[in-house]
């Protein structure tokens, strides 16, 4: 028999869910303040650089390139350096929070060290609790009579099934949001009337910066669902290859899951819980009947 449901919530464990609920938290807002600077700012450039000799004669040219410059070096020097030191912290909470409910090693090859005592009880602090997510029963999916090996299995199996389902989803909405963007804008550009050159300037040009963020989060998503389904691909060839799995191989399975936890874009709050309620019931049934 297993011991993950009784494990999952235990007062230390619990902690460690608040602690990374909080610090992902945190990683959003910093997301959003992100895509916020990148597509308001450099929309406002697009505008002012188009419409900019019906209100001055002074070439803004060089100053409209220096706030670009600027923009993108604070991006790259502080937002994207901040935004993947809080990634890593929560993909390491969690990892822990894995390792202590499945009672397995921590693998510091892997991961690194683990995430400093102050990090965890400094977010466990600010957590709000939120009835909408529930901390406890974490893995809800049936666990009766499997014995450790086969219960770790399946709970990497929903994990992996739950974040593959949100990220095929999520990309698939932005890949129909951005081509609703060029297609409203092109029917509109007909309907005035406007020459493929004013519909490139006057439509195209302003919404390039939200069209390339979009095109972005679906390859970065669309790469991230590709990895996620060969690691499922073999977490069900050593499901179905009968026996018992050794906690080597459980191992390496959670390695992958951790890289991605670390690596992967960032799934907006708002649309994560849009999606949490249909997505943890399609998981549920999936990993209880596989194919």
């Amino acid at each position: 028999m297993n011991n993950i449901k009784i494990n999952q919530e235990l007062p230390q464990n619990l902690k460690f869910l608040k602690a990374q609920r909080v610090i992902y938290a945190n990683a959003k807002k910093i997301y959003r303040w992100q895509l916020t600077i990148s597509i308001v700012v450099v929309v406002t450039l697009n505008i002012i650089k188009l419409t900019q000799k019906n209100f001055t004669t002074i070439d803004l040219t060089p100053y409209i390139a220096l706030v670009s410059v600027s923009v993108t070096l604070f991006d790259l020097l502080f937002l994207s350096g901040y935004l993947s030191k809080f990634k890593t912290n929560g993909a390491k909470v969690q990892e822990l929070f894995d390792c202590n409910v499945y009672n397995m090693e921590w693998n510091e090859t892997n991961s690194g060290d683990k995430p400093e005592n102050w990090i965890i009880e400094e977010a466990e602090n600010k957590y709000v609790h939120n009835p909408k997510a529930p901390l406890s029963n974490w893995y809800h999916i049936e666990l009766d009579g499997l014995n450790q090996q086969e219960a770790i299995l399946r709970c990497q199996e929903t994990n992996l099934e739950y974040d593959r389902k949100l990220r095929y989803h999520f990309k698939n909405d932005c890949l129909i949001i951005c081509l609703s963007i060029v297609i409203i804008s092109f029917v509109v550009a007909t309907i005035i009337n406007t020459s493929l050159q004013g519909y490139l300037t006057n439509f195209i040009a302003p919404t390039l910066p939200l069209i390339v963020i979009l095109l972005k989060l679906v390859l970065d998503n669309k790469k991230a669902v590709r990895s996620l389904e060969e690691v499922r691909k073999a977490v069900r060839k050593l499901r179905n290859a009968g026996g018992t799995p050794s906690m080597n191989q459980l191992r390496q399975v959670q390695d992958k899951l951790y890289c991605s936890r670390k690596d992967s874009s960032l799934i907006p709050e708002n649309y994560y819980q849009y999606r949490r309620a249909k997505l943890e019931q399609s998981t549920k049934i999936n990993v209880a009947n596989p194919l």
